[in-house]
C-alpha cells in the first residue's frame, strides 16, 4: 500500500496574513495516524457528508463531526451524495477509529459534465476577521483513479489537479489511507470560501467525506514582535 508522506506543498503571502496547504494521508482517528483533531472546533465545525436522515455526531479527539445538512456552522454544497464504499479503518480499532470510518463512507459530489473552472463542491463557513484557522478536507476515494479537481480556499489555488486516489496508492475504499488537504489561514473577511473545482480529468465529479474548520490560538502581541514572521510560522507548526 503506497503512501505518500506529508509536505508543505505552497506557502503563500498576502501582506501580514500567512497561510499554508499541506497535502498528506490519515489512516486512522487518533493523534499520530495523519489527522489534527486536538484543538478548538465550535459546534458546527466538524461536519461530514452524511445521508439526510443521518443525525449522530461522531467523537474524533477533539472534534464533534455532525451532518453537515445540519444548520449552522460549515455548510456543503453539491449536486448528488452516495454512499461510497467502506469508510477509512484501523486495525487497531479504537474508538476514534470507528467514528471515522463512520464519517467516510459517504460523499457529496458533483461536476461532471461542466466547464473546466466550474465549481463542483463548495463549502462555506461564517469566520471572524483576523482569527487564524486550520481547514482539513477529507477524501476517501472508492472508485475512480482517473478522477480529479482543484482546491481553491478563499480564492487561492490551495491543491493543483489534485487526484485523491493518487495520494491513498489505491481506490479501493477501507484498504488504504484517506487523502487529506490541510490549509492554516487568518481570516480576512466574515465567510470561508472553499471550492472543489473541475479541472478537466477523466471524472471532472468532485467528492467530499468530511470537513474541519479549527479556531487556532494566536501568540500574544509581544510574542508577535520578538518572534517575526518566520519564527511565528514555526510556532504555530509546532504549537503542541
Amino acid at each position: 500500500m503506497k503512501k505518500i508522506p506529508s509536505a508543505i506543498v505552497a506557502i503563500l503571502s498576502a501582506g501580514a496574513a500567512t497561510a499554508t496547504a499541506q497535502i498528506s494521508t490519515f489512516s486512522g482517528g487518533d493523534p499520530g495516524e495523519g489527522l489534527d483533531l486536538q484543538g478548538t472546533f465550535l459546534a458546527g465545525y466538524a461536519v461530514y457528508a452524511g445521508n439526510l436522515s443521518e443525525t449522530a455526531i461522531y467523537t474524533i479527539q477533539d472534534a464533534l463531526f455532525e451532518n453537515s445538512l445540519v444548520a449552522g456552522g460549515i455548510e456543503i454544497s453539491a449536486a448528488n451524495q452516495t454512499d461510497f464504499g467502506a469508510g477509512v479503518t484501523d486495525p487497531q480499532g479504537s474508538a476514534d477509529d470507528l467514528s471515522l470510518a463512520n464519517i467516510t463512507n459517504f460523499v457529496r459530489f458533483g461536476g461532471a459534465g461542466a466547464a473546466v473552472g466550474a465549481v463542483g463542491v463548495s463549502i462555506t463557513a461564517p469566520l471572524v476577521i483576523g482569527q487564524q484557522y486550520k481547514l482539513q478536507l477529507l477524501f476517501n476515494e472508492a472508485c475512480c483513479a482517473g478522477r480529479g479537481f482543484d482546491v481553491e480556499v478563499e480564492g487561492v489555488l490551495v491543491a493543483d489537479q489534485f487526484n485523491p486516489s493518487a495520494i491513498q496508492g489505491d481506490t479501493n475504499g477501507a484498504n488504504q489511507p484517506g487523502a487529506l488537504v490541510t490549509y492554516e489561514f487568518t481570516a480576512t473577511d466574515t465567510n470561508l470560501d472553499a471550492n472543489l473545482v473541475v479541472a478537466g480529468f477523466a471524472d471532472d465529479n468532485a467528492i467530499i467525506d468530511a470537513v474541519s474548520l479549527e479556531s487556532v490560538p494566536e501568540p500574544t502581541s509581544v510574542a508577535l514582535a520578538m518572534l517575526g514572521g518566520t519564527g511565528l510560522l514555526a510556532l504555530r507548526r509546532r504549537r503542541r
